[in-house]
Order: C-alpha cells, then structure tokens, then sequence
C-alpha cells in the first residue's frame, strides 16, 4: 500500500516508484500526465498503477469519439442524469467514466472517472469490466465486475 499527500501528483508517484518524475503512468488502462495529482487522476485504494504507460514524449491517445458510421453497437444510458443518451461505437476499447478523456463520458457523482471499459468486436460481442467505483454495474438487475454478451443488452 502506497500513501501520498492529497497534493501528490502523477510525477511524484513516478519518482517514489524509481521512474522519472516525467514519466507518465497508467492509472486503470488511462494515460495520466505527471502534472496530473493523483485525486484528479482517479487514484484511490484499489486503483491499479502501471509503469508501462507511453513515453514522456509520445502523444496523449486520442479520445475522439469513433466514426459513427463504423458503429458496430449503440450504447445507450438507462438511469441516472444522462438517460436516454446514446453513443454509437465502432469496434475496439471503448472507456466509461467521468474522465473528460471517455470515449462514453458521464456526467455523473456516483460515477468514478475510470469506470469500467466496454470492449467491442466487430461481429457485436461486447464485454464490459468495471475498473474502480462505490456503485457497481448492474446487468439484468445484479451487480457485476465483468460480462460478456454477443448482440445483446449489456
């Protein structure tokens, strides 16, 4: 277990782990800036921190939304704030969260800003795993971690 001031950031973490403090690091599959401090990169107990983000100097991944037009699925929220939204989504790793940086952004408290990732293949199976959160992902009325549906509701 790791304990860190509430001003710590991403470069600070970096250096106590041995890395340079411009390192970037992967905080639940997200590529966190080192300027970024931990609270605001979603760092918690039970978040998972990887050393093997990219390099100080290789480019942020792009988080613009899929082409429309390759959407395999349409993902659509049921509760909360943003019911009634949809994203159409073309195959691939789809991230759901508050992070400005989701490709399924919500808007929403009880949601942590890396939620879970929806992975999406192009025959139309999907498989969601929750990464961090106080409130689980229901399917079909129970809480869940991970699921996996071929053409069907998640």
């Amino acid at each position: 277990m790791l304990r860190a001031a509430p001003t710590a950031t991403i470069g600070e973490l970096a250096a106590a782990l041995g890395l340079d403090a411009a390192h970037r690091l992967g905080v639940d599959g997200a590529v966190a800036d080192p300027t970024t401090p931990l609270v605001v990169a979603g760092v918690r107990a039970g978040t998972s921190v990887s050393t093997d983000a990219p390099a100080p100097d290789a480019p942020v991944p792009d988080a613009s939304a899929p082409d429309p037009t390759q959407a395999v699925a349409v993902a659509t929220v049921v509760a909360g704030p943003a019911a009634g939204t949809s994203w159409p989504l073309a195959p691939g790793r789809h991230r759901i969260g508050r992070a400005p940086t989701s490709e399924i952004h919500l808007d929403d408290p009880a949601v942590e800003l890396h939620h879970g990732f929806l992975d999406l293949a192009s025959d139309g199976t999907a498989t969601f795993r929750q990464l961090t959160g106080r409130t689980p992902v229901h399917v079909d009325d129970r809480p869940c971690e991970r699921v996996e549906r071929v053409g069907a509701d998640i």
